[in-house]
């Protein structure tokens, strides 16, 4: 998966991902409308438990309660399904889908997430 990681196309300089649109992966660059906080304090260690074998907690998800073996992250139209080996990226609203190996997007939150943090405590 190639991508960028750019400052100058989302408000305030924020880093944002850029993957072009030749491909399927172009759908990932929604997640340039989540917000800082989720991807640092949310999606990150989540995916970082799922990357070292250890169980995603989900008290919410229906219909059971308990831990998982994948953690679901996106926003609106786009979401991630981040499982130890592969994920999927479902699409307008789950209308496709595809897999992605999951060091790829392991990969890209990681370096996208230190830009942010990077970014967070220049500007506060």
């Amino acid at each position: 998966m190639e991508y960028k990681i750019t400052f100058n196309n989302t408000k305030n300089n924020k880093p944002g991902i850029s993957l072009g649109e030749e491909n399927d992966y172009w759908h990932l660059n929604e997640l340039n409308s989540c917000d800082t906080e989720y991807i640092l304090n949310d999606v990150l260690p989540n995916i970082e438990k799922i990357w070292n074998g250890e169980k995603y907690w989900d008290e919410y998800r229906s219909p059971t309660y308990g831990a998982f073996d994948t953690y679901e992250f996106g926003f609106d139209a786009t979401l991630i399904e981040f499982g130890k080996e592969i994920s999927v990226v479902s699409y307008g609203f789950r209308e496709g889908s595809f897999e992605v190996p999951s060091e790829e997007i392991y990969t890209l939150l990681k370096e996208w997430g230190e830009h942010l943090m990077n970014w967070e405590n220049e500007t506060t």
